[in-house]
């Protein structure tokens, strides 16, 4: 994760500021968190499928 975030650092953008720490965009941050939970949420439908597939083989 941390490299993709690379991809995002260009101090000729003004939404970045600059922390000392090179350049941080608030909304990357956002960004993120949005993937992760995306991320969980899709594991959760796949586990949901597979219980739902393994009760249907069972019965």
């Amino acid at each position: 994760e941390a490299a993709k975030g690379l991809e995002f650092q260009d101090s000729s953008d003004k939404e970045y500021e600059d922390t000392g720490y090179g350049y941080y965009n608030p909304n990357l941050a956002l960004t993120i968190v949005d993937e992760i939970s995306m991320k969980m949420k899709k594991s959760f439908l796949n586990l949901l499928l597979t219980l739902k597939i393994q009760s249907s083989l069972k019965s």
